[in-house]
């Protein structure tokens, strides 16, 4: 990597392109991790996820900063292969696996060994707005490298339109996340929170019962189908609930407690619901 012009380009392009043209809405900066080795992840639509994520850190950490990125797109040109190499520091890292002999994670490895934060995207690609894709095995191969690297995820969205997740794409999350926890070995038991009011400013008791009836079924057809409307705003916090649906397999819900939560004469308040499965 050319240090000089990379050092350069984040202050002149990277960080105002980012931080002033785009503009972020950033939570839990804290989480991200203060030094290297680690591992950051994160679902993937845009080339500028990747200058994104890097806008996320201090200046002070940009060396140790290495997206990991496809080969076969980023190499193809000598003119981009010197951008992404020299400028953005990828470690390129060649997807056809079986049409090589070399250990497509070794560039991982020894950046890894240098103390680098690595930038990962593990659906290996980009994909399409609110679909989200099966992740590659390149995450979890690392992850059994180096056990004590931490791995940080990072969403990219959420909240404020229009962007959202949409209600089926909670309930995919969720159903992946029980795929994910069924394969852990041993009988260790396992907690999952979804945390978040039900319906926001104006209690809408009748919304807020349907929905807890739902989750009694696990009515996932209900939930994929969950009016938008109902959805928005403060009222945005029922996808999480929504994605802790598509987790509960054989779980049944084993106790539920609701309270309309009234603030005012007009109705204003939230509905609040405290559950469990078993």
């Amino acid at each position: 990597m050319n240090r000089v012009l990379r050092f350069l380009f984040w202050i002149l392009i990277g960080r105002p392109l980012v931080l002033i043209v785009l503009g972020l809405n950033v939570r839990n900066l804290k989480g991200l991790p203060k030094t290297g080795p680690a591992i950051v992840v994160a679902n993937h639509n845009s080339h500028l996820d990747t200058l994104v994520l890097m806008s996320l850190f201090p200046q002070r950490l940009l060396r140790w900063l290495r997206p990991v990125a496809a080969a076969d797109y980023f190499l193809r040109r000598r003119d981009l292969a010197w951008f992404a190499l020299e400028i953005i520091g990828i470690i390129p890292l060649t997807r056809q696996v079986r049409a090589s002999h070399n250990d497509p994670l070794a560039g991982c490895d020894a950046a890894l060994a240098e103390n680098s934060i690595l930038i990962l995207f593990p659906e290996g690609q980009r994909g399409e707005p609110e679909k989200p894709a099966a992740f590659k095995t390149g995450i979890a191969h690392l992850a059994r490298r180096h056990p004590q690297v931490p791995i940080v995820p990072v969403f990219l969205n959420a909240y404020y339109p229009p962007n959202q997740p949409s209600p089926a794409r909670c309930v995919a999350l969720g159903e992946a996340l029980r795929r994910a926890v069924d394969t852990f070995p041993g009988d260790a038991r396992i907690g999952v929170i979804a945390s978040g009011g039900l319906s926001h400013f104006v209690v809408d008791e009748a919304f807020d019962h349907t929905l807890i009836e739902a989750l009694r079924r696990k009515d996932m057809g209900f939930f994929r189908a969950a009016p938008l409307t109902k959805l928005m705003s403060g009222r945005s916090e029922m996808r999480n609930g929504i994605c802790l649906a598509g987790t509960l397999g054989p779980l049944e819900l084993s106790w539920v407690s609701y309270v309309p939560g009234y603030r005012t004469p007009a109705l204003s308040g939230t509905g609040l619901c405290f559950a469990s499965f078993q």
